[in-house]
């Protein structure tokens, strides 16, 4: 294959992959509920930590209090959890076919792992600006 040619399908491959960001589905924040979600296929590593604490909304967001008051902002997986408004209420679909349910004030462990928001997370639900900057991940 010559220069030119392998410039050429650098080119091509370039613009097909720009045409298929351009395409995929869109990050919003979403005022009508406190559910953050990254998309499924992000690519980030399995999280396989536990956290401890109980579930609260804070800054729109839901989010885990830990027992020295610290708030991490819960990331879901896209299309895994649900939110129950009237019952303040988030059921989480688990890959073992168990129901993960859990109402605002209960006690909960998750499965997951911490970062910054900094992190660059394929979000599908970005969270909202006053949501905790310490997020727990969820596997």
């Amino acid at each position: 294959m010559t220069q030119t040619e392998r410039l050429m399908w650098t080119k091509i491959v370039v613009m097909v992959s720009l045409l298929a960001t351009a395409c995929s589905a869109e990050t919003v924040t979403q005022a009508d509920t406190p559910l953050v979600t990254r998309k499924i296929d992000d690519n980030s590593t399995t999280m396989t930590a536990l956290a401890h604490g109980t579930l609260v909304l804070s800054g729109g967001c839901l989010a885990l209090e830990q027992i020295d008051g610290a708030l991490m902002t819960i990331v879901w997986r896209d299309g895994a959890a649900v939110w129950d408004e009237g019952l303040e209420q988030v059921t989480m679909s688990r890959f073992g076919g168990d129901d993960f349910e859990a109402s605002v004030g209960d006690s909960i462990e998750l499965g997951g792992g911490e970062a910054s928001s900094s992190r660059g997370f394929d979000y599908a639900v970005r969270p909202a600006d006053d949501c905790p900057d310490l997020l727990w991940v969820t596997g």
